[in-house]
């Protein structure tokens, strides 16, 4: 039988929770709260596949704007995905991916994420989001400091709310009308922090692990962590931190630093990312002066040109610098700026 995805409709709601349950053995009304306990508002960025009358399969695409520098990045999360265990290995999977990746083309999408196995969805574009870090923490009673104090999020007022905003950032941020539903995923929590009754900053956590942390820079993080992990009689915990966050990563230096490698992207549009991502890096870590043109298999050329601003265009010339597959831009672009600096001294390190 040949199958075929096609949105959800608002009579699909039930049956589709019924078989995120089934599929993945979790309520998803409760570890996704915002689309799921409001899933009629949110039945349009969801897409089935039927066998007669009864889905079998379903996915989601969930638009987010990132706003970097007052630009916007268009980015889609692809996720809850899943194919009902009696079909399975039917190619319904990618069908689902497959379709997915054109929607979110033909929607101009700048970047596309998705959490999952590597071996599942390279073939399908994306590649392993390097950059985003796993450290882990075991309890020291010695560096907890008492006057560290944590209330969840849902209990601050609107002005409270507005200082952790931009306290995340100010450079990117989520518009704080989304703020508390952003962090309010799974069976995360947010948890403002505060010292000697100052609000300095929030964490977000399930207990088991620390997917967030924003403090005002002059406070420790590593006697936040384990302030923390005493207040909640945590023994083990785990920092879900990316690359960007240097100043956090500087502190935490005598740790073992593991890659994460369930993180997955796939870009769509490199000239947009590029120039956004890369004048943000600049910004922190400097890049080398200079003028470079880059064929990306499967995407076209690009100049990149590097100076107290970085200005990256889309090129056609007959000669570049440098030719990448397109696995291996994404490799090199979605890292640190130190391996891109390294690029841009030494041509071999691909």
């Amino acid at each position: 039988m040949k199958y075929q995805l096609i949105k959800a409709s608002i009579n699909d709601q039930i049956e589709i929770l019924n078989l995120l349950q089934l599929c993945f053995d979790t309520d998803f009304t409760q570890c996704v709260p915002k689309i799921y306990q409001h899933l009629d508002e949110y039945i349009n960025e969801h897409y089935i596949v039927k066998d007669l009358d009864k889905i079998i399969a379903t996915m989601c695409i969930h638009p987010i704007d990132m706003n970097i520098n007052d630009n916007i990045l268009k980015i889609a999360t692809i996720g809850s995905v899943c194919v009902h265990p009696d079909y399975r290995h039917l190619g319904i999977m990618q069908l689902m991916i497959n379709n997915a990746n054109k929607i979110i083309e033909d929607n101009d999408y700048d970047l596309a994420i998705l959490c999952g196995k590597y071996d599942r969805y390279h073939h399908f574009g994306y590649e392993k989001l390097l950059g985003a870090y796993t450290i882990s923490f075991n309890y020291n009673k010695q560096l907890v400091i008492p006057s560290f104090n944590f209330i969840n999020i849902n209990n601050l007022n609107e002005s409270e709310i507005i200082k952790l905003n931009s306290i995340r950032n100010k450079d990117i941020y989520i518009d704080r009308k989304y703020f508390k539903d952003s962090i309010n995923q799974w069976n995360y929590r947010g948890y403002a922090i505060y010292h000697n009754d100052n609000l300095i900053g929030y964490l977000v956590s399930d207990h088991s692990h620390i997917n967030e942390i924003h403090v005002l820079y002059n406070y420790n993080i590593e006697t936040i962590i384990h302030s923390f992990m005493d207040t909640y009689n945590i023994k083990e915990i785990d920092l879900l931190i990316m690359s960007y966050d240097k100043k956090i990563l500087d502190s935490l230096k005598n740790y073992n630093v593991i890659n994460n490698d369930d993180q997955l992207c796939r870009v769509i549009n490199f000239q947009k990312v590029l120039s956004l991502l890369l004048n943000q890096e600049h910004k922190y870590d400097p890049f080398k002066h200079g003028i470079y043109s880059i064929y990306i298999e499967n995407y076209g050329g690009i100049s990149i040109s590097i100076d107290d601003m970085i200005d990256v265009k889309n090129i056609n010339n007959e000669k570049y610098d440098h030719e990448l597959s397109y696995f291996d831009a994404l490799k090199l672009f979605l890292t640190s700026g130190y391996h891109i600096n390294l690029y841009f001294y030494n041509s071999d390190l691909i």
